[in-house]
């Protein structure tokens, strides 16, 4: 069965289990029988325990097929506004609009959030609307003042920024931290542009595709390998389901090689299925790029 992004599916909790050097996890299966993974660690306070059944929404369905479960908070809705306690404040720098608030949730997580509002929050609560939860800590806002139009007018430009530094905060990955000529800030996870030979005080270019709660900018650097709207031949992964019929159009993806070593991945069909199975490379059309990965479309 097919887990689509966005949709919410029930999953018994099997067990938990111990993957070295990376945790405690809970073993989840579906009534498919698909057996997924989600660590224990951000849902310490969910009280989600073998044996019992827990509701996740399908957070995101990599381009190679992997699937990653939010399980829904057991206090917060999405798209609802409650009170937090209001902790601090602090000014952002550059181009970006408002203040940076500091609240605490329901479990005692600090969470930052972006207001842009002219009057300054003084209180000892405040009313923020939960735009999403991800491993267990909200994304917030404040009503009416989620996206700044400095910020919504730069989506889909090109933007020139300087690596200024490499940053690691506990218990995430490390980051390229990014900085415009206007002051606008953004960051990449070193572990997907490993490739690009980046180093600190590099200039770069990149398009803009999204922002953060907090005013930060999401962008994609200009990749060194490909060209958008160039074709290329990618690898055929030797991981990828067979069976006497061709590839397994039911895992929804060929997964794929590109330059770097990195897995790509292109939506399975049964023509794609047939070209593939006798060959080891196969042709695509690059369309895009997001985290360094080109995303592909077949080119018969």
């Amino acid at each position: 069965m097919k887990l689509i992004e966005g949709e919410v599916y029930p999953f018994q909790v099997l067990k938990k289990t111990l993957i070295p050097e990376e945790g405690e996890f809970f073993l989840l299966r579906h009534q498919s029988g698909r057996r997924l993974l989600i660590p224990e660690k951000p849902y310490t306070f969910y009280g989600i325990e073998p044996g019992t059944t827990v509701n996740c929404k399908v957070d995101k369905v990599s381009c190679t097929g992997k699937v990653y479960l939010e399980p829904l908070h057991p206090v917060y809705t999405e798209g609802k506004e409650y009170e937090f306690d209001c902790i601090g404040e602090q000014a952002v720098e550059g181009g970006q609009v408002g203040s940076i608030l500091l609240v605490k949730d329901v479990f005692r997580n600090t969470i930052s959030v972006l207001c842009a509002c002219n009057d300054p929050y003084k209180k000892a609560k405040i009313r923020l609307v939960v735009a999403r939860v991800r491993k267990g800590i909200p994304e917030l806002y404040c009503k009416g003042d989620q996206i700044p139009d400095a910020l919504s007018d730069l989506m889909g430009q090109e933007m020139v920024f300087n690596i200024i530094k490499v940053d690691k905060m506990p218990e995430s990955d490390e980051l390229y931290i990014l900085k415009s000529q206007s002051g606008y800030k953004a960051s990449l996870k070193v572990k997907h542009f490993s490739s690009y030979g980046f180093e600190v005080g590099d200039t770069i270019k990149c398009e803009v595709y999204g922002y953060t709660g907090l005013g930060e900018l999401r962008v994609e650097p200009e990749n060194p390998f490909y060209k958008t709207g160039e074709t290329y031949e990618f690898e055929i992964a030797k991981t990828n389901t067979y069976s006497d019929k061709g590839y397994d159009v039911g895992s929804d993806v060929l997964t794929l090689i590109d330059i770097s070593g990195k897995r790509c991945g292109i939506k399975l069909t049964e023509r794609i299925a047939s070209e593939a199975k006798s060959k080891t490379r196969l042709k695509c059309r690059v369309v895009g790029f997001r985290k360094g990965k080109p995303k592909l479309e077949f080119i018969d």
